[in-house]
């Protein structure tokens, strides 16, 4: 199992919450304390890729479905063909994205938007042995594809999600913070089945 899940920072949506739900032999909880960015560009410019690396440090995942990450914990998620989602550790603060941008300008390079999402997503942890079974009652995806390095958009317990396996037994979902409740609690009922 990963590290325990950070309790700082709750989000919002989920501050009812004590703590972890533990259902069954699935541990159900939110991770709190990371900036989300919404990164824009031209993934075929190398001038682009590379001011990617050298401020996240972090290569662009170029692939569809697919992540990167660095040993830092930031890790960029492929949405589309000029879109990706950022997670950084460290409490969402509005001043990140003007770090970010600020540093990938001061290359003179300006075709690329940056912007900070944060406010608006909530990620919740899956842990355990009935993790997996868990997440194939809440969405038709099929978890057979989803490997380490892969993420996906998908229809998950009838809203969107962007998931992703952080080890084995171990998912991650990112979800709109005005849905997070109702996630959890849906989770929790999954899990119970």
């Amino acid at each position: 199992m990963s590290k325990p899940i950070q309790r700082e920072n709750r989000h919002p949506a989920l501050a009812h919450l004590d703590s972890d739900q533990e259902v069954g032999t699935t541990t159900i909880g939110e991770l709190a304390g990371f900036t989300c960015l919404d990164l824009r560009g031209d993934s075929e410019s190398p001038e682009f890729c590379q001011i990617v690396q050298q401020t996240l440090r972090v290569a662009l995942p170029t692939t569809p479905n697919t992540r990167t990450h660095n040993n830092d914990g930031t890790m960029l998620f492929w949405l589309g063909l000029d879109q990706w989602f950022v997670l950084i550790p460290g409490y969402d603060n509005e001043n990140d994205s003007q770090s970010y941008e600020a540093r990938m300008q001061a290359s003179n390079f300006q075709e690329f938007a940056v912007t900070n999402v944060s406010s608006g997503f909530a990620m919740l942890s899956l842990q355990g042995n009935g993790a997996s079974e868990t997440i194939r009652r809440s969405t038709p995806y099929d978890l057979q594809k989803l490997n380490l390095n892969r993420c996906t958009q998908t229809v998950f317990a009838k809203t969107q999600v962007l998931m992703w396996p952080q080890d084995q037994n171990d998912y991650r979902l990112v979800v709109r913070r005005s849905l997070a409740g109702y996630l959890h609690h849906w989770l929790c009922d999954a899990a119970r089945e």
